[in-house]
C-alpha cells in the first residue's frame, strides 16, 4: 500500500505439532530488504498557495528519487483560520464548524516532475477540504470500435488466413490478449505445414479493382505480398516472422 510507512515485513511461522501456535516462539517477523523504496513528501499548504508551492517543496526535499515510487501527499496547515466554503444565511444555522477550504492543485504537473527526478511512479493525495468544483463539461461519446474495424475491413484486401487473425484479436472471450501472440503463431505454423506459403499471400485475380483510388490490383497484390513477406521466393520461416511481426503492428 502506497500509504504504508513502515518497512515492508512478512511473518516465518512456525507450527508445532500440537498445533498451538505462540506469537512470541513461532512467529519471526522479517523485513523485506529488497522491497522497492517509497519516498514520501508531505506538502502542508496554505489557502491559496498551489502548484508552484507544490514542485517548490518537492524539489527542496529530494534531488532524485530514481527508481522509487514518489508518495505526494498535499496537507492543509493545521493553524489557518477556517473560511466557510457556504452561503451567508447557512453561516448561522449551526449546524457545524466552518471548513477550511482549498482549491484543487492539478496532479498532472506533480507526475510529470517525479519522471523528472527517475520516480518509477508518482502517486498524489489530497487530504485537504476541496472547494467543490463547480465547472460544467460537456457529454463525450466514443466512437464504435467493432464497427469501425469491420468497416475498414471491406477497405483492405485479406487471405482466409489474415481473417482467422483478425477474429482472434476482435474476439477477446475466445482469445485473451496476453495470450494472442502464441496463439497466433501457432496458427501461422499450422497453416505453413498444412499448406503452401501462398496461402498468406493475396492473389492478384482475387484482388479487387481499386484502379479507381490511383492503383490497380497488381499494385495491390504487390503491396501486400511485399507486406507479409516479399515475393514468391521467401521461405516458410521468414515468412512466419514477418507475419507475426505484422500481427504484433
Amino acid at each position: 500500500m502506497a500509504d504504508q510507512r513502515d518497512p515492508r515485513t512478512y511473518s516465518l511461522i512456525t507450527v508445532p505439532p500440537n498445533g498451538a501456535v505462540d506469537p512470541e516462539e513461532h512467529i519471526d517477523r522479517r523485513v523485506i530488504e529488497n522491497a522497492r523504496e517509497f519516498v514520501y513528501i508531505d506538502v502542508p499548504l496554505h489557502r491559496g498557495e498551489g502548484i508552484e508551492t507544490v514542485e517548490q517543496t518537492i524539489r527542496e526535499e529530494v534531488d532524485s528519487v530514481d527508481d522509487s515510487v514518489l508518495k505526494v501527499t498535499l496537507m492543509a496547515v493545521e493553524d489557518e483560520p477556517p473560511v466557510s466554503d457556504s452561503p451567508p444565511e447557512d453561516d448561522d444555522n449551526g449546524d457545524g464548524p466552518d471548513r477550511v477550504v482549498h482549491e484543487r492543485v492539478p496532479v498532472g504537473p506533480i507526475e510529470n516532475l517525479g519522471a523528472e527526478l527517475g520516480a518509477l511512479v508518482t502517486r498524489v493525495s489530497d487530504r485537504r477540504d476541496l472547494l467543490e468544483d463547480e465547472r460544467e463539461y460537456q457529454a463525450v461519446e466514443f466512437a464504435d470500435v467493432d464497427a469501425a474495424v469491420e468497416e475498414r475491413r471491406e477497405d483492405i484486401i485479406v487471405t482466409e488466413t489474415a481473417d482467422l487473425f483478425l477474429e482472434m484479436a476482435m474476439n477477446t472471450d475466445q482469445t485473451a490478449d496476453s495470450n494472442i501472440t502464441d496463439k497466433a503463431q501457432e496458427t501461422v505454423t499450422t497453416v505453413l505445414e498444412r499448406e503452401s506459403p501462398d496461402a498468406l499471400h493475396v492473389d492478384g485475380a482475387d484482388a479487387p479493382d481499386t484502379s479507381s483510388e490511383g492503383g490497380t490490383a497488381d499494385t495491390a497484390h504487390e503491396s501486400v505480398s511485399t507486406a507479409v513477406g516479399g515475393g514468391d521466393e521467401v521461405d516458410s520461416e521468414e515468412l512466419l516472422e514477418n507475419a507475426l511481426e505484422e500481427i504484433n503492428d
